[in-house]
C-alpha cells in the first residue's frame, strides 16, 4: 500500500515555541501513515477507527483550550489554522478509508 503523506505544516515558530497540545496534535497527525500501514498489513480497520477517534478527542481538547482565530500572534493563528485543516483532512481521509461519509461542515 502506498504511504499517505500529510501536507507540510510549520513545526517552528520564529516568535516562540509550540505549546504541549499543539505538539501532541502534530505528533498524532504524523502517526497517520504508520497507522494506515499497520491496519493494511494486519487487515485490521479498527486501528484506523481507534486512531481517528483519538485524534478527534485530542483536537477537541486542543480547540477547547486554545483559541484559533484569536491566537496570541498572527503566526500562532496561521499555525493553528493549519493544524485545524490538517486534522479535518486526516479525519475525512480516515473515515473515507472506513467507508464512512462525513459532512463538509458541522
Amino acid at each position: 500500500m502506498a504511504s499517505y503523506q500529510l501536507p507540510v505544516a510549520s513545526h517552528q515558530l520564529s516568535s516562540g515555541k509550540l505549546l504541549d497540545l499543539e505538539k501532541q496534535v502534530i505528533t498524532q497527525l504524523e502517526q497517520f501513515p504508520v497507522v494506515i500501514d499497520e491496519a493494511a498489513n494486519e487487515h485490521d480497520p479498527s486501528k484506523v477507527a481507534i486512531y481517528v477517534f483519538n485524534l478527534a478527542k485530542m483536537y477537541n481538547t486542543f480547540y477547547t483550550e486554545h483559541s484559533v482565530t484569536n491566537a496570541e500572534t498572527e503566526e500562532k493563528k496561521i499555525l493553528r489554522l493549519q493544524l485545524s485543516q490538517l486534522t479535518a483532512h486526516t479525519i475525512k481521509t480516515a473515515m473515507h478509508l472506513l467507508g464512512i461519509q462525513v459532512p463538509e461542515r458541522m
